[in-house]
């Protein structure tokens, strides 16, 4: 897991994850049990980092029924508490997502466009925040056709007041 480590520390990930593949691969093949729970424990280490949460849940799994079989208490303290942290972590994104689903839902059905595009951008930048890219990215375009919608109706509002003192 030596390569893995290093370039997980650089932050090139996939070349990260190719040398953790690598070596879970060979492990597997020696039948070295307590080595590929090790790096299951990295490859589930580097997708959190890589906040993967669900292949991170999925590798410390792996990892955690591994370590049981080969009896290493250690391991097996470290991975469940890594595992609590990061089932905590998902149910409270699971959570606050959707409390902001909720509320841009209630916004929309109320139709207040300017809380709608309030939601739109408090999802934007909640998903940026938990670097869901592609989904901040369509938010963030939902948000910008709201406000570009909201600005031409205050311009037909702004132009019937002036049509409106013209003909006086």
């Amino acid at each position: 897991t030596g390569l893995g480590d290093v370039y997980k520390e650089k932050g090139q990930f996939q070349l990260s994850e190719k040398y953790y593949k690598q070596a879970l691969t060979a492990s597997k093949e020696m039948k070295l049990l307590l080595e590929e729970a090790r790096t299951y424990n990295q490859l589930g280490l580097l997708y959190k980092k890589m906040n993967d949460i669900p292949r991170a849940l999925e590798s410390l799994s792996t990892a955690l029924q591994l370590s049981k079989q080969g009896g290493d208490s250690a391991m097996i303290t470290t991975i469940s508490s890594t595992l609590t942290v990061l089932k905590f972590k998902a149910q409270n994104e699971k959570e606050t997502e959707s409390q902001l689903l909720a509320n841009l839902g209630t916004h929309i059905n109320l139709g207040d466009r300017s809380e709608e595009a309030t939601g739109y951008s408090n999802l934007a930048q909640y998903y940026a925040s938990i670097k869901k890219f592609d989904k901040a990215y369509y938010y963030l375009e939902k948000y910008k056709k709201v406000q570009d919608s909201l600005s031409g109706s205050s311009i037909i509002l702004q132009i019937k007041e002036l049509e409106s003192q013209f003909e006086k």
